[in-house]
Protein backbone atom coordinates (compact mmCIF):
# COMPACT_ATOMS: atom_id res chain seq x y z
CA UNK A 1 0.00 0.00 0.00
CA UNK A 2 1.39 3.12 -1.01
CA UNK A 3 2.32 5.40 1.91
CA UNK A 4 0.99 9.51 1.29
CA UNK A 5 4.27 11.51 2.00
CA UNK A 6 2.29 14.72 2.59
CA UNK A 7 0.33 13.10 4.77
CA UNK A 8 2.96 12.46 7.81
CA UNK A 9 3.06 15.07 10.93
CA UNK A 10 6.33 17.98 10.13
CA UNK A 11 7.95 18.76 13.13
CA UNK A 12 7.54 21.83 15.47
CA UNK A 13 11.10 22.83 14.03
CA UNK A 14 10.14 22.49 10.40
CA UNK A 15 6.43 24.42 11.12
CA UNK A 16 8.49 27.06 12.30
CA UNK A 17 10.57 26.97 9.10
CA UNK A 18 7.60 26.91 6.86
CA UNK A 19 6.56 29.57 8.76
CA UNK A 20 8.94 31.63 8.10
CA UNK A 21 9.43 31.44 5.00
CA UNK A 22 5.84 32.01 4.10
CA UNK A 23 6.10 35.28 6.27
CA UNK A 24 9.03 36.41 4.26
CA UNK A 25 6.87 35.79 0.86
CA UNK A 26 4.06 37.51 2.22
CA UNK A 27 6.06 40.96 3.22
CA UNK A 28 7.90 41.18 0.29
CA UNK A 29 5.05 42.37 -1.64
CA UNK A 30 2.35 43.04 0.76
CA UNK A 31 -1.30 42.21 -0.76
CA UNK A 32 -4.35 44.04 0.72
CA UNK A 33 -5.71 40.41 1.17
CA UNK A 34 -2.42 39.10 2.66
CA UNK A 35 -2.56 41.60 5.42
CA UNK A 36 -4.17 39.32 7.92
CA UNK A 37 -2.44 36.47 6.85
CA UNK A 38 0.98 38.12 7.68
CA UNK A 39 0.42 39.27 11.14
CA UNK A 40 -1.42 35.94 12.18
CA UNK A 41 1.97 34.43 10.77
CA UNK A 42 4.03 36.88 12.70
CA UNK A 43 1.68 35.94 15.85
CA UNK A 44 2.05 32.15 15.13
CA UNK A 45 6.31 32.24 14.48
CA UNK A 46 6.38 34.16 17.67
CA UNK A 47 4.46 31.65 19.61
CA UNK A 48 6.84 28.76 18.17
CA UNK A 49 9.98 30.55 19.26
CA UNK A 50 8.55 30.71 22.40
CA UNK A 51 7.94 26.83 22.88
CA UNK A 52 10.86 25.34 20.95
CA UNK A 53 13.12 27.65 23.45
CA UNK A 54 11.77 26.56 26.13
CA UNK A 55 12.52 22.70 24.83
CA UNK A 56 16.17 23.64 24.91
CA UNK A 57 16.51 23.40 20.85
CA UNK A 58 19.41 25.63 18.94
CA UNK A 59 17.16 28.12 16.87
CA UNK A 60 19.85 30.48 16.24
CA UNK A 61 19.67 29.79 12.37
CA UNK A 62 16.35 30.90 12.87
CA UNK A 63 16.32 33.61 15.09
CA UNK A 64 18.72 35.34 12.29
CA UNK A 65 15.65 35.17 9.67
CA UNK A 66 13.03 35.92 12.44
CA UNK A 67 14.89 39.32 13.35
CA UNK A 68 15.13 40.30 9.58
CA UNK A 69 11.89 39.53 8.68
CA UNK A 70 11.48 41.86 12.13
CA UNK A 71 13.22 44.50 10.68
CA UNK A 72 11.64 43.91 7.47
CA UNK A 73 8.02 44.26 8.52
CA UNK A 74 8.95 47.35 10.96
CA UNK A 75 10.67 48.95 7.78
CA UNK A 76 7.88 48.62 5.67
CA UNK A 77 4.94 49.57 8.18
CA UNK A 78 3.83 52.38 5.46
CA UNK A 79 3.61 49.61 2.72
CA UNK A 80 1.38 46.87 4.89
CA UNK A 81 -0.76 49.84 6.06
CA UNK A 82 -1.41 51.31 2.71
CA UNK A 83 -2.48 47.64 1.85
CA UNK A 84 -4.79 47.13 4.85
CA UNK A 85 -6.46 50.44 3.82
CA UNK A 86 -8.06 48.39 0.28
CA UNK A 87 -9.25 45.95 2.79
CA UNK A 88 -10.06 45.12 6.39
CA UNK A 89 -8.02 48.30 8.06
CA UNK A 90 -5.79 47.60 10.91
CA UNK A 91 -8.58 48.93 13.85
CA UNK A 92 -10.96 46.68 12.23
CA UNK A 93 -8.46 43.55 12.26
CA UNK A 94 -7.02 44.38 16.00
CA UNK A 95 -11.23 44.33 17.36
CA UNK A 96 -12.00 41.11 14.77
CA UNK A 97 -8.91 38.99 16.70
CA UNK A 98 -9.51 41.08 20.02
CA UNK A 99 -5.98 42.66 20.35
CA UNK A 100 -5.08 44.52 23.10
CA UNK A 101 -3.75 47.81 23.42
CA UNK A 102 0.01 48.21 22.19
CA UNK A 103 1.82 48.34 25.19
CA UNK A 104 0.43 44.29 25.65
CA UNK A 105 1.08 42.87 22.28
CA UNK A 106 2.95 42.36 19.25
CA UNK A 107 3.65 45.50 17.37
CA UNK A 108 2.89 44.18 14.27
CA UNK A 109 -0.89 44.69 14.78
CA UNK A 110 -0.70 48.54 15.39
CA UNK A 111 1.88 49.02 12.24
CA UNK A 112 -0.61 52.02 10.93
CA UNK A 113 0.14 54.17 14.07
CA UNK A 114 4.03 53.38 13.30
CA UNK A 115 3.71 54.22 9.50
CA UNK A 116 1.82 57.72 11.22
CA UNK A 117 4.97 58.23 13.28
CA UNK A 118 7.07 57.83 10.13
CA UNK A 119 5.51 60.46 8.16
CA UNK A 120 5.05 62.73 10.20
CA UNK A 121 9.15 62.32 10.77
CA UNK A 122 9.27 62.58 7.22
CA UNK A 123 7.64 65.75 6.72
CA UNK A 124 9.57 67.39 9.70
CA UNK A 125 12.89 66.42 8.36
CA UNK A 126 11.52 67.93 4.93
CA UNK A 127 10.51 70.99 6.16
CA UNK A 128 13.45 71.55 8.55
CA UNK A 129 15.75 71.23 5.29
CA UNK A 130 13.43 73.57 2.89
CA UNK A 131 13.93 75.89 6.39
CA UNK A 132 17.56 75.76 6.22
CA UNK A 133 17.67 76.28 2.15
CA UNK A 134 15.36 78.75 1.99
CA UNK A 135 15.99 80.76 5.16
CA UNK A 136 19.55 80.41 4.65
CA UNK A 137 20.02 79.44 8.05
CA UNK A 138 23.48 77.28 7.92
CA UNK A 139 25.63 79.97 6.16
CA UNK A 140 24.12 82.78 8.28
CA UNK A 141 25.34 80.60 11.13
CA UNK A 142 28.23 79.71 9.99
CA UNK A 143 29.31 83.75 8.97
CA UNK A 144 27.78 84.60 13.05
CA UNK A 145 29.69 82.08 14.90
CA UNK A 146 32.73 82.60 12.53
CA UNK A 147 32.97 86.30 12.32
CA UNK A 148 30.32 88.03 14.75
CA UNK A 149 29.53 86.82 18.37
CA UNK A 150 26.34 84.68 18.61
CA UNK A 151 23.24 87.61 18.87
CA UNK A 152 20.80 85.76 21.27
CA UNK A 153 18.15 86.15 19.43
CA UNK A 154 19.11 84.19 17.03
CA UNK A 155 20.05 81.13 19.10
CA UNK A 156 16.70 81.47 20.38
CA UNK A 157 14.81 81.47 17.55
CA UNK A 158 16.98 78.22 16.62
CA UNK A 159 16.14 76.65 19.57
CA UNK A 160 12.38 77.83 19.38
CA UNK A 161 12.34 75.72 15.62
CA UNK A 162 13.76 72.87 17.11
CA UNK A 163 10.90 72.71 20.17
CA UNK A 164 8.69 73.17 17.56
CA UNK A 165 9.77 70.10 15.03
CA UNK A 166 9.42 67.88 18.06
CA UNK A 167 6.14 68.88 19.10
CA UNK A 168 5.08 68.52 15.57
CA UNK A 169 6.47 65.06 15.43
CA UNK A 170 4.28 64.24 18.42
CA UNK A 171 1.52 66.29 17.38
CA UNK A 172 1.56 68.08 20.17
CA UNK A 173 -0.32 71.17 19.45
CA UNK A 174 -1.05 72.74 22.76
CA UNK A 175 2.52 72.53 23.67
CA UNK A 176 3.96 73.85 20.36
CA UNK A 177 1.38 76.60 20.92
CA UNK A 178 2.99 77.19 24.65
CA UNK A 179 6.35 77.27 22.99
CA UNK A 180 4.98 80.14 20.20
CA UNK A 181 3.41 82.26 23.05
CA UNK A 182 6.41 82.03 25.48
CA UNK A 183 8.85 84.05 23.01
CA UNK A 184 6.82 85.62 20.26
CA UNK A 185 7.35 89.05 22.59
CA UNK A 186 10.93 88.45 22.38
CA UNK A 187 10.71 87.84 18.55
CA UNK A 188 7.76 90.20 17.31
CA UNK A 189 9.28 91.19 13.44
CA UNK A 190 9.42 87.25 12.99
CA UNK A 191 7.14 86.33 10.22
CA UNK A 192 7.43 82.23 10.75
CA UNK A 193 6.43 82.98 14.48
CA UNK A 194 3.30 84.21 13.37
CA UNK A 195 3.03 81.67 10.39
CA UNK A 196 3.94 78.76 13.16
CA UNK A 197 1.18 80.18 15.84
CA UNK A 198 -1.28 80.54 12.50
CA UNK A 199 -1.23 76.91 11.71
CA UNK A 200 -1.12 75.55 15.53
CA UNK A 201 -4.03 77.77 15.68
CA UNK A 202 -5.44 75.88 12.68
CA UNK A 203 -4.46 72.63 14.20
CA UNK A 204 -6.48 73.33 17.15
CA UNK A 205 -9.58 74.07 15.09
CA UNK A 206 -9.26 78.35 15.88
CA UNK A 207 -9.72 79.42 12.56
CA UNK A 208 -10.34 83.10 13.10
CA UNK A 209 -7.48 83.25 14.98
CA UNK A 210 -5.61 81.26 12.47
CA UNK A 211 -6.38 84.03 9.90
CA UNK A 212 -5.56 87.00 12.31
CA UNK A 213 -1.90 85.61 12.89
CA UNK A 214 -1.17 84.71 9.24
CA UNK A 215 -2.45 88.28 8.00
CA UNK A 216 -0.10 89.56 10.24
CA UNK A 217 2.89 87.28 9.54
CA UNK A 218 1.88 88.10 5.17
CA UNK A 219 1.85 92.19 6.90
CA UNK A 220 5.34 91.65 7.96
CA UNK A 221 6.42 89.94 4.80
CA UNK A 222 5.27 92.91 2.01
CA UNK A 223 6.58 92.10 -1.17
CA UNK A 224 7.56 89.06 -0.46
CA UNK A 225 4.41 86.98 -1.18
CA UNK A 226 6.26 83.67 -2.52
CA UNK A 227 8.06 83.40 0.75
CA UNK A 228 5.11 83.84 2.63
CA UNK A 229 3.20 80.99 0.64
CA UNK A 230 6.22 78.36 0.58
CA UNK A 231 6.98 79.03 4.34
CA UNK A 232 2.79 79.04 5.26
CA UNK A 233 2.87 75.20 3.06
CA UNK A 234 6.22 74.47 4.82
CA UNK A 235 4.88 74.70 7.85
CA UNK A 236 1.60 72.46 7.25
CA UNK A 237 3.31 70.32 5.92
CA UNK A 238 5.09 69.71 9.01
CA UNK A 239 2.25 69.36 10.66
CA UNK A 240 0.39 66.75 8.50
CA UNK A 241 -2.03 69.63 7.06
CA UNK A 242 -1.40 68.50 3.86
CA UNK A 243 -4.79 69.68 2.15
CA UNK A 244 -3.76 73.00 3.56
CA UNK A 245 -0.17 72.66 2.30
CA UNK A 246 -1.72 72.48 -1.11
CA UNK A 247 -3.28 75.47 -1.92
CA UNK A 248 -0.50 77.24 -0.41
CA UNK A 249 1.52 75.64 -2.72
CA UNK A 250 -0.66 76.52 -5.48
CA UNK A 251 -0.39 80.39 -4.99
CA UNK A 252 3.07 80.74 -4.47
CA UNK A 253 3.08 78.87 -8.54
CA UNK A 254 0.75 81.73 -9.43
CA UNK A 255 2.88 84.18 -8.08
CA UNK A 256 6.52 82.05 -9.44
CA UNK A 257 5.82 79.23 -11.99
CA UNK A 258 9.39 78.27 -11.64
CA UNK A 259 10.17 78.57 -8.30
CA UNK A 260 12.26 75.50 -7.06
CA UNK A 261 11.33 75.57 -3.62
CA UNK A 262 7.59 75.13 -4.12
CA UNK A 263 8.46 72.34 -6.16
CA UNK A 264 10.80 70.54 -3.46
CA UNK A 265 7.59 71.35 -0.97
CA UNK A 266 5.34 69.35 -3.53
CA UNK A 267 7.71 66.51 -3.79
CA UNK A 268 7.30 66.16 -0.05
CA UNK A 269 3.86 66.87 -0.09
CA UNK A 270 3.38 63.36 -2.80
CA UNK A 271 5.72 61.58 -0.78
CA UNK A 272 3.40 62.22 1.91
CA UNK A 273 0.61 60.95 -0.35
CA UNK A 274 2.04 57.90 -1.50
CA UNK A 275 3.09 58.89 -4.60
CA UNK A 276 6.53 58.18 -4.79
CA UNK A 277 6.38 58.58 -9.12
CA UNK A 278 5.35 62.07 -8.78
CA UNK A 279 7.61 63.03 -6.00
CA UNK A 280 10.50 61.79 -8.03
CA UNK A 281 9.51 63.93 -10.97
CA UNK A 282 9.30 66.64 -8.86
CA UNK A 283 12.34 66.54 -7.33
CA UNK A 284 13.98 65.97 -10.47
CA UNK A 285 12.56 69.23 -11.57
CA UNK A 286 13.21 70.70 -8.56
CA UNK A 287 17.18 70.04 -9.66
CA UNK A 288 16.76 71.25 -13.13
CA UNK A 289 15.72 74.57 -11.42
CA UNK A 290 18.23 75.26 -8.92
CA UNK A 291 21.05 73.50 -10.10
CA UNK A 292 22.46 77.18 -10.96
CA UNK A 293 20.54 79.40 -8.82
CA UNK A 294 20.79 77.12 -5.41
CA UNK A 295 23.24 74.43 -5.70
CA UNK A 296 22.31 73.37 -2.20
CA UNK A 297 18.60 73.15 -3.38
CA UNK A 298 19.86 70.75 -6.56
CA UNK A 299 21.90 68.33 -4.43
CA UNK A 300 19.10 67.68 -1.79
CA UNK A 301 16.47 66.99 -4.96
CA UNK A 302 18.91 64.73 -6.15
CA UNK A 303 19.55 62.91 -3.34
CA UNK A 304 16.32 62.38 -2.24
CA UNK A 305 15.37 60.68 -5.96
CA UNK A 306 18.11 58.37 -4.85
CA UNK A 307 16.71 57.81 -1.53
CA UNK A 308 13.43 57.08 -3.26
CA UNK A 309 14.43 55.02 -6.04
CA UNK A 310 16.31 52.85 -3.38
CA UNK A 311 12.40 52.40 -0.99
CA UNK A 312 9.86 52.07 -3.38
CA UNK A 313 7.77 51.18 -1.12
CA UNK A 314 8.01 53.75 1.86
CA UNK A 315 4.59 55.14 0.55
CA UNK A 316 3.61 52.71 -2.35
CA UNK A 317 -0.12 53.25 -2.59
CA UNK A 318 -0.97 56.60 -4.00
CA UNK A 319 -3.92 58.78 -3.02
CA UNK A 320 -6.32 60.67 -5.53
CA UNK A 321 -5.28 64.49 -5.42
CA UNK A 322 -4.49 67.47 -8.51
CA UNK A 323 -1.46 68.91 -8.01
CA UNK A 324 -0.20 72.21 -9.53
CA UNK A 325 2.01 71.87 -12.20
CA UNK A 326 3.44 74.90 -14.73
CA UNK A 327 2.71 74.69 -18.18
Amino acid sequence: MAHNINSRAISPADQLRRDLEEAEKLVTRVASADVETLLLTLDRIDSEFDRLTDSGMDLRPEQSRWDSLIQRVNSQAAAITSAAAKGPRFPRLRKTHAIGPASEVSFWWYLDQEASRQRRRMLVRLGTIVGTVVGGVLLAYWTMQTFFPPDPLDVLYADVMYQLDQYSMEQNWPDALAVIDANLDQLPAEPDMLIWRGVLEERLDHPEIAKQNLAQARALLTGREVFYWTTLANRRLQTGDLDGAEPALAQALTLEPENPQAYFLLGGLAEARGDNNLAMEYYNHVFDLAEASDPQLAVIARVRVSQLMQSPNVFPTPMPTEVPVSP
